[in-house]
């Protein structure tokens, strides 16, 4: 079962919006509920999957008093609509004070009054420590106030409690989002939380009729909905046709409202109609002229014989649209990993080792640096080290430099407040090191970011600390740093385009992917698996054996320049151009005429061989040295060393000692 928690200062709020959330799920989401002015010292959360919190009070005091590796998410809520009645019934112009425990979220809550259009009063936010004019005034509240509350303001006419502030459409679908609930359940909460509308809206339909004002306000209400409401009355005269409904069949509601169903337009009759009989009780999908909708029906009892019907309609694209933005944003954090050591193939000595080598590397905080050619794997590592962690539960972010622009490269990072630049979204938005709090943020091509860039990440590195652009707040931040290279860092270094600080930041524990060609026992089962994946969809292709016979040699005998990403392409090619489950001439797959002899010796082991003549005649050496007995030219030796440098062969030494070779 998944598991979320709600976090709050205060334990009415906490236990509403637990009982909110519960009604909302009916069983399949285990609801666990934190008090944060209960607690003392830091209390440790692992099962929760998800953590909502009400407000941002709650959220900052919650990474002080909580540890925790799961997502967070700040609610948006919204008012009780059916504990309205009693504000709508102040006089026109009224002073109103608007009470909560905090000063930011009485500020809020005013904005949701303004929000909803409820503008005819002059609201005035009331928290702990705000002044008192000794004005007499009514006084707004979200639930008791008798005993949460140590300071009200001195004169109140009356107190209109309109109950704890509910949780919102839009976090709700977030929610299950996150969840990964199946779309079935989606629809069965979403129908729950608009319950509450289709009540309100028949409390509309049977307001005294003498009190106009307080029948406009409550379908100003009804309004502000995203979703399209039309509503029949036992006799099918339509009683509401909301703006959204308007904008969905761009229809004007003076035209609709009053008249019988039978004299709207054909198509609209037919579209209510057909929703009527197929939809009752439930939900289904309509055309409407190229559109299409989403439409479900609730009848509403009023007592013997008479029901009105509910129809609540929105456009399937709005539906998908929302859907896709918050899937985008949660893919773009990237809040898990999908492999673990299990997943890394290959039998031979030297994946063995680099996997029980990160295996101990995965018990620690301190940053990894990886490198290794383009295809070895180093993402796959990265995350089996971060599965295997004490972080597993917690978030895995990804960013890859070579692919991000250094003008967006500060802003993805470290994040932006609200109005930091022209186009930011409103309220700022975290940047990856926030979303990988608690877990591992991979940084992928370290050695592609700009010099300009790297005093910026290793500021943040030694402080643990973030500040967003346009902020002057420093926001502390936990995580655990995996970087991965394919350049010479080392060089680049020495070169003055990589800073040195650096570089000993994070190459604190190295791992060093080997290329395929230095473990070629790995070819043959990766190959397998790479054959194997494809199976499945051509049942057709023979066993692996029988697909490569007298063709696995010429595999093991290609150098592979681009590694396991390569191999796997070769194998792609192969099953995919074969004919009758015979492997085809394999040349081709490499791009080029794999060679019937053994290869020529590589620069590296031209190099090495001459280094081991010469440290038998106790000759030091150097580049010049060595390129004069191997015929190379300097260049050629210099990048061979590197290889060699890499691989753990050779040391490069200052000084008379030069070049030698490792035991």
């Amino acid at each position: 079962m998944k598991v979320i928690g709600v976090v709050s200062m205060i334990e009415d709020t906490c236990r509403f919006l637990k009982q909110q959330l519960d009604r909302l799920f009916d069983g399949e989401v285990q609801v666990n509920r934190y008090t944060l002015s209960a607690m003392n010292g830091v209390t440790e959360l692992r099962e929760e999957q998800l953590l909502i919190f009400p407000g941002n009070d709650a959220l900052r005091e919650g990474r002080e008093k909580l540890s925790f590796s799961c997502p967070a998410l700040l609610a948006n809520r919204s008012l009780n609509y059916q504990r309205l009645d009693e504000v709508f019934g102040l006089p026109e112009g009224s002073e109103v004070y608007v009470l909560n425990d905090f000063k930011s979220s009485a500020y809020d809550a005013v904005r949701l009054f303004e929000t909803l259009g409820l503008n005819q009063f002059r609201y005035i936010p009331f928290y702990p420590g705000a002044k008192d004019d000794g004005v007499p005034r009514p006084l707004i509240t979200f639930g008791p106030c008798d005993e949460q509350y140590d300071e009200l303001p001195r004169h109140v006419e009356r107190i209109i409690d309109v109950g704890i502030r509910t949780i919102d459409i839009s976090t709700i679908v977030e929610i299950m989002l996150r969840l990964g609930l199946p779309e079935e359940k989606m629809h069965q909460v979403t129908a729950k939380y608009v319950k509450d509308l289709i009540a309100l809206m028949r409390e509309i339909n049977h307001l005294n009729h003498n009190n106009e004002s307080m029948r406009r306000e409550l379908e100003t209400v009804v309004q502000t909905v995203d979703e399209g409401i039309i509503t029949l009355d036992a006799h099918d005269n339509v009683l509401v046709f909301n703006a959204a409904a308007e904008k969905i069949f761009n229809l004007s509601s003076v035209g609709i409202v009053g008249r019988k169903i039978s004299s709207l337009p054909s198509k609209l009759i037919e579209l209510l109609s057909y929703a009527a009989i197929s939809a009752a009780g439930g939900s289904g999908l309509y055309d409407y002229y190229g559109k299409s909708l989403a439409i479900s029906l609730s009848e509403v009892s009023l007592g013997e014989a008479h029901a009105e019907k509910v129809y609540m309609i929105r456009e399937v694209m709005e539906i998908q649209k929302l859907e896709q933005e918050v899937r985008v944003k949660l893919a773009r954090k990237r809040y898990t990993s999908r492999y673990t050591m299990d997943d890394i193939l290959g039998g031979s000595e030297a994946i063995r080792s680099l996997k029980k080598l990160a295996g101990r590397i995965a018990v620690f905080d301190q940053p990894v640096y990886i490198y290794g050619e383009s295809g070895t794997g180093k993402e796959l590592f990265a995350q089996a080290i971060h599965a295997c962690s004490r972080r597993a539960n917690g978030p895995f972010v990804a960013v890859n430099f070579a692919a991000m622009s250094e003008s967006l490269l500060e802003s993805e990072l470290f994040g932006y407040a609200d109005g930091a630049f022209t186009g930011a979204k409103k309220g700022g938005m975290p940047g990856v090191f926030e979303q990988a709090h608690g877990g591992t943020l991979f940084l992928d091509e370290i050695g592609d970011s700009p010099l300009s860039f790297q005093i910026k990440l290793l500021r943040v590195l030694q402080e643990k600390q973030v500040r967003r652009i346009g902020d002057d707040k420093l926001i502390p931040v936990n995580v655990r740093v995996i970087v991965a290279t394919n350049k010479d860092i080392a060089q680049l270094v020495r070169e003055g385009r990589f800073r040195e600080d650096l570089y000993y930041r994070l190459n604190v524990l190295p791992l060093h992917l080997l290329p395929l060609r230095e473990r070629r026992a790995d070819i043959l089962p990766l190959a397998r698996e790479f054959y194997c994946e494809m199976a499945p969809s051509l049942p057709e292709l023979p066993p692996f054996d029988v697909f490569f016979a007298g063709k696995l040699d010429e595999l093991m005998q290609y150098d592979f320049p681009g590694n396991a990403r390569q191999l796997r392409n070769v194998v792609e090619f192969l099953v995919c151009t074969s004919e009758n489950g015979t492997c085809p001439d394999i040349s081709p797959a490499f791009g080029e005429v794999v060679p019937s002899r053994p290869r020529p010796l590589q620069d590296e082991q031209i190099v090495l061989e001459a280094l081991r003549e010469r440290e038998k005649r106790g000759e030091a050496s150097g580049r010049r040295s060595l390129a004069a007995m191997t015929g190379l030219s300097e260049d050629r030796v210099k990048k061979a060393l590197a290889i060699l440098r890499e691989n753990g062969s050779v040391e490069i030494r200052r000084g008379r000692s030069g070049i030698v070779l490792r035991q």
